[in-house]
Order: C-alpha cells, then structure tokens, then sequence
C-alpha cells in the first residue's frame, strides 16, 4: 500500500474505494441503483410523450357532434377537421391532446383556428369559414397541406344534414384491366392466352 496517497484529499478517497473490492462493489451497486432510477423516470416520460401508436382507423364521414367524441379524453384518439377534412393526429399526441398546446382544437373544426392562429376561435358547431379574408385561407390551406402530408386523412366534415357520400376503399381496375374474380375467369383467361 505505497502508492496510496498520504495528502488525504479525493485522491487517497478515490484509492480507498478502488483498492477495496468491498467499496468497489457497492459504489458500482449505488450507481447501478442510480441508472436503473433514471432510466425509469426517463422511459416513462417516454411512453407519455409517445404512446403507442393506434391501429389505422375506418374511413369515414363525421358530423360536428360525431367528431366532438375524438378529443383524446371521451376516445384516445385525435381527430380534428380543417376546411372539411377530418385528419387522425393521434401520433401528435403531446400538441393536440388534452394537455397539449393545441388541445382545443381537438374534436373540432379547426379552420378558423388555424386561419387566425387563435385557438380561441375554435367552436363547437359548423363554422362558415366564407368570411376569412384570402390571407386566412392561404394560412389555413397551407396547414391542411401540412396536415395532410403528416396525418391520415379519415374523411371529411358533414354541414348539418348533410348525407354521408359512400368512401371508396378499394382499388378500381383500369378501362383495359382485367379482373379476375373466380376459377372460371382464370381458367378462360388461360384459355385465351393459348
């Protein structure tokens, strides 16, 4: 033990705990217990920040009050309608959930909101957005744009009684497409290809 140091400042505290495999083991032990705390705390606030990511919704139509449902309490999803169309912005869950900076958007039309950019403006029946000056529109088309490009876009907001149109879902063949439908068609098809 000639080479602890004798000055007993943090170099012979440090010596002292190294050269101790007992003092080794519990300063790891203690750090151990530190990182595991942190990483806790710090994977929680992860699962908070990013839930988990919702199966892909149905595509439909909402009225104003089928829509209110979406605001990330009644429904852990979140959908909001901007110049008619209803977007699924659930993965931005941190802006537009209930704790969110844009949390009131959420279950509503949105348009006039982000025309403005006053979340005030928000309200919770059809909105007329005809009055909005070309300013206005040009600010909320450019947020539908982002909208669109970074959420799924779930259908479109009916006015008051007005009828839901039926959602196309499936691919339509081309005019010169051929589509095949049972066994018969394939084998005539094969047939024809003889």
């Amino acid at each position: 033990m000639d080479d602890v140091p004798e000055d007993g400042g943090s170099g012979s505290l440090l010596w002292g705990f190294i050269a101790s495999p007992v003092k080794l083991i519990a300063l790891s032990s203690l750090l151990l217990v530190f990182y595991m705390m942190y990483r806790r705390k710090r994977e929680a606030e992860l699962r908070r920040r990013f839930p988990r990511r919702l199966p892909p919704m149905e595509k439909r139509d909402f009225t104003i009050s089928e829509l209110r449902e979406f605001d990330g309490v009644r429904n852990e999803r979140i959908l909001f309608a901007v110049d008619g169309t209803v977007f699924d912005v659930s993965r931005g869950r941190g802006f537009y959930g209930p704790e969110g900076p844009y949390g009131d958007l959420a279950g509503h039309d949105a348009s006039r909101a982000l025309a403005t950019m006053d979340t005030d403006a928000v309200k919770d029946v059809w909105d007329d957005i005809s009055d909005l000056s070309p300013a206005d529109r040009e600010t909320m088309k450019d947020w539908k744009d982002s909208f669109t490009y970074k959420y799924d876009v779930i259908g479109k907001l009916l006015r008051d009684g007005e009828e839901t149109e039926p959602i196309e879902t499936e691919i339509q063949p081309e005019e010169n497409e051929t589509v095949v439908t049972n066994d018969e068609n394939i084998d005539e098809l094969s047939k024809k290809d003889k």
